[in-house]
């Protein structure tokens, strides 16, 4: 079966009966259907390849638009890791995010694991090894074989043995946040370049994901303290009390508010199970 001048198969005839030679009709119909069935062939692969490349593209435009909606961090994490596990058809994915410094793994969050997995591996990594090579020179690594690479620093106890590897680091504003790491494709095969491109692409949408989520988690913090003091303020003061008020209704449990008030003794229908029955001296007290 010839494609392109490239032999891609063969068919094989044979008459188990008697001894005879093929005749010349014979071997043209026999040259006819092979090259039939080499484009036939040729036909499957280039739809099944059309396919991939969709899918992926579709995986690559789902996971942007539940990052451009989603502003949990932990959230985004798992969108991430599921996605870059899904393009590259990895048995494992992880992703790691430092600190506001960059100094230390602050979010690490791994796929391919079972809860028990997780629980005999303990602490995460924190950056050593080549899951630290790719944080700390900014540039992709494929690695076909750990147990030959110089940088890798091996597993720590009940962590599964990884063959392979491609870690593709995440930055905004020309400066490395974090990065994603998958290990062992299916079939034992080596991670390609189509696939540190594929994650390349999906990196710098984290990249924009996880800046809106600190970003975010941010603007929540300081909507819920003082500025100057760093105390909670009345918002924070005034949502833990409805969270704690709706849970207490929910499980039919006493609730009460007790107001600190310097000028008045405490009367007790300022502490009312479940709701605020005198909510204008709850706010006096609480802006003393």
């Amino acid at each position: 079966l010839l494609n392109k001048g490239q032999v891609i198969g063969l068919i094989e005839l044979g008459e188990r009966r008697r001894t005879r030679n093929f005749t010349a009709d014979e071997i043209r119909l026999a040259e006819s259907l092979a090259s039939q069935a080499a484009v036939a062939i040729e036909n499957a692969r280039l739809y099944a390849e059309a396919q991939r490349r969709a899918d992926q593209l579709r995986a690559l435009h789902e996971a942007g638009r539940a990052l451009a909606s989603d502003l949990r961090l932990e959230s985004i994490l798992r969108t991430l890791t599921e996605t870059a596990q899904r393009l590259t058809d990895a048995r494992y994915g992880a992703l790691a995010v430092l600190d506001a410094g960059g100094t230390s793994v602050a979010h690490f969050h791994t796929v391919g694991l079972s809860e028990a997995e997780r629980g005999r591996i303990g602490e995460p990594p924190r950056g050593r090894g080549l899951l630290g090579a790719v944080l700390s020179e900014g540039a992709p690594i494929r690695a076909d074989d750990l147990a030959r690479d110089p940088r890798a620093a091996g597993f720590p106890p009940h962590h599964p043995i990884m063959k392979s590897l491609l870690g593709v680091p995440i930055a905004a504003r020309g400066k490395v946040i974090g990065s994603l790491y998958l290990t062992d494709k299916a079939n034992d095969r080596p991670f390609t370049q189509e696939d540190e491109d594929l994650v390349a692409r999906l990196a710098a949408d984290a990249a924009i994901a996880i800046e809106n989520a600190r970003l975010f988690e941010e603007v929540q913090r300081l909507a819920a303290t003082d500025e100057l003091t760093g105390l909670h303020n009345r918002r924070h003061f005034f949502e833990l009390a409805g969270h704690e008020f709706q849970r207490a209704r929910r499980f039919r449990r006493h609730c009460a508010v007790l107001p600190q008030d310097r000028r008045a003794p405490f009367r007790r229908d300022h502490a009312i199970d479940g709701v605020f029955e005198d909510e204008d001296a709850i706010r006096d007290g609480e802006s003393e």
